[in-house]
C-alpha cells in the first residue's frame, strides 16, 4: 500500500500588500496567494484554479483554501470583470478546495461545456474549515479579506459583486451581505435558514443590494424562514426579488446554478444603479426550476439509475458527479468479484463521491471495511473524509493494487455513539482510464474487547 499525506506546497511568488476598499474590513493585513498543493500562484489562463490566501493577524498565520474560475477571454484585453462568491454547504467544509468545487455553481460551469464557455464573470469558491459554519462571526471577515486581495490581484469589476450559496452557503450569503451591505450588488440564498431578519433588514435597507431569495415550499430548512427574511426586508424597503418554488425540497438549487438565466440575472445589476427594468420576477424564477426538471429527465434518470445501482451493492450511501458516460453503473462480475459498482469523475478537477450519514453504535466498535479496483493500466485517486476531515489518501494502480483490487480498512472506534458523514472521493490523476471498482462498501459492528 503506496499512502500519500496531505500536503500544501506553498511556494510563494505573488504578495498582496492590502490596501482594503473603504466598504471592506479595515484592519490592515498582508495577505499571500499561494497555489494549493503546489499548483500555480499567479494563474491567468481560463479555467478552475485551486490556492490558497495566507495572512497574518494578531501574530498568527492564518488561511482559507479557495478556486478561482477564470472566464474565456480573461488577460486579453483591459476589461474588469464581475465576480460571483459561491459558498457552498457543510458537507463541502475542508482544507482541500476541490471538495467546495464538486457542487453548486463551478460544479455546473464544469459539467456543461456550454455554461463554461459563456460565463463571464469570475467565479470564486472560499472553502469553510471543517471546524467552522459561515455564520460564525470571523467567517465573512475573512471572505471579505479574501474578495479584497482577489480584487486587487486579478482584474474585477468591484461594481459588479455577487454572492449566493445554498443551505449553511445561503445563510453565508445573508451573513456577508449584512456585514458589508455596501459591497455586493446581489445577495442570492438559496434555501437558506434564517438570519437575525429585523438586523439584516435594517443593514440592508437602502444599501443598494439586491436580494434574490430562492426556497423550497416543501423545505422546512428554508420556509418559512426565507418568508421571515422577505417580510423583514420589504418592510424596510429594500429590493427583493422572492421565489417560493412549489412543492421544491432542500435540493433544488442545482436547477438554478445550471440555467444561464439565474446569473444573467445577477449581471444586470450593478453597485450604486437602480433595478433593472425586465429582470425575472419570483413567478418566473418558480417557473424555471419546473422547466428545468422537465429538461433534464435523461440527467435525472441517469442519476436515478445510477443510485439504484449503488443500492444493489450497499444501500444508504448515495452518489454524485458521476461522469455521464458508458462503463459506470453496476457490473455482475468483474476480476473475479461479484456487483461491482463502476464510477468515473466527472472530469479533471471535479470528482465522483459516495456518502453516507450513520449514527455509530455507542457500545460498539465500528470500522469501514474497503474493497476497491481499477482497470488494467487505469489509476484514480481514493480520498478519505470524516466529517470534512480529510483522513486518508491512497492511490490505486498496478502498483498498488497489482491483482486490481485494494482491500482498506477505516477504523471509526474514536466516533462511537456520534454521528459520522462518510465521503468516499474518487479524483482523476490524468491517466486517460480514471474508472474506479468498488467491490465492497461495508460498515461492520463488533463488541470491544
Amino acid at each position: 500500500m503506496r499512502w500519500i499525506p496531505i500536503i500544501l506546497a506553498m511556494s510563494a511568488v505573488v504578495a498582496l500588500a492590502q490596501a482594503p476598499s473603504p466598504t471592506m474590513p479595515t484592519t490592515s493585513l498582508t495577505g499571500v496567494l499561494r497555489g494549493y498543493a503546489g499548483g500555480e500562484n499567479n494563474p491567468q489562463t481560463t479555467g478552475f484554479h485551486k490556492l490558497v490566501y495566507e495572512w497574518t493577524e494578531a501574530g498568527k498565520t492564518r488561511q482559507m483554501p479557495f478556486s478561482v474560475f477564470l472566464p474565456h477571454g480573461y488577460a486579453q484585453d483591459n476589461r474588469r470583470w464581475p465576480v460571483l462568491t459561491f459558498l457552498a454547504g457543510l458537507g463541502d467544509r475542508g482544507a482541500d478546495p476541490g471538495m467546495a468545487m464538486a457542487c453548486g455553481v463551478p460544479l455546473e460551469i464544469g459539467r456543461s461545456a456550454e455554461l463554461r464557455q459563456w460565463m463571464p464573470m469570475i467565479v470564486l469558491t472560499p472553502q469553510c474549515s471543517n471546524e467552522q459554519v459561515w455564520e460564525d462571526p470571523e467567517m465573512s471577515q475573512d471572505i471579505l479579506r479574501l474578495i479584497d486581495a482577489v480584487a486587487g490581484h486579478f482584474a474585477v469589476d468591484r461594481s459588479r459583486l455577487y454572492v449566493t450559496g445554498f443551505s449553511n452557503g445561503g445563510l453565508g450569503s445573508w451573513v456577508l451581505a449584512a456585514d458589508a451591505p455596501k459591497v455586493f450588488a446581489v445577495t442570492a440564498p438559496v434555501v437558506s435558514r434564517e438570519y437575525q431578519a429585523e438586523a439584516t433588514a435594517a443593514r440592508l435597507a437602502g444599501s443598494g443590494t439586491t436580494c434574490l431569495v430562492i426556497s423550497g415550499m416543501a423545505d422546512s430548512r428554508s420556509e418559512p424562514a426565507s418568508q421571515h427574511m422577505v417580510t423583514a426586508l420589504r418592510k424596510r424597503g429594500a429590493d427583493v426579488v422572492y421565489s417560493p418554488v412549489p412543492a421544491g425540497q432542500h435540493f433544488i438549487w442545482a436547477a438554478y446554478y445550471r440555467e444561464q438565466a439565474f446569473y444573467e440575472f445577477l449581471l444586470m445589476h450593478r453597485r450604486g444603479e437602480p433595478p433593472p427594468a425586465g429582470r425575472l420576477t419570483g413567478e418566473q424564477f418558480a417557473a424555471m426550476y419546473a422547466a428545468r426538471q422537465q429538461s433534464s429527465a435523461d440527467q435525472l434518470s441517469f442519476e436515478h439509475r445510477l443510485q439504484r445501482e449503488l443500492d444493489h451493492l450497499e444501500p444508504y450511501w448515495f452518489v454524485d458527479n458521476c461522469a455521464y458516460t458508458g462503463g459506470v453503473g453496476l457490473a455482475p462480475e468483474l476480476l473475479g468479484q461479484k456487483n461491482v459498482f463502476i464510477t468515473r469523475p466527472l472530469n479533471a478537477e471535479i470528482p465522483c463521491r459516495l456518502q453516507t450519514t450513520r449514527q455509530l453504535a455507542k457500545d460498539k466498535w465500528t470500522r469501514l471495511n474497503l474493497t476497491v479496483g481499477h482497470p488494467k493500466g487505469g489509476e484514480w485517486e481514493l480520498v478519505m473524509r470524516i466529517n470534512e476531515q480529510e483522513c486518508g489518501r491512497i492511490t490505486v494502480n498496478d502498483e498498488t493494487a497489482p491483482t486490481g483490487w485494494f482491500e482498506y480498512t477505516l477504523n471509526l472506534q474514536s466516533l462511537a455513539g456520534k454521528e459520522a458523514r462518510l465521503q468516499l472521493v474518487q479524483q482523476a490523476t490524468g491517466n486517460p482510464d480514471p474508472r474506479a471498482y468498488w467491490a465492497k462498501i461495508k460498515l461492520v459492528e463488533t463488541n470491544p474487547r
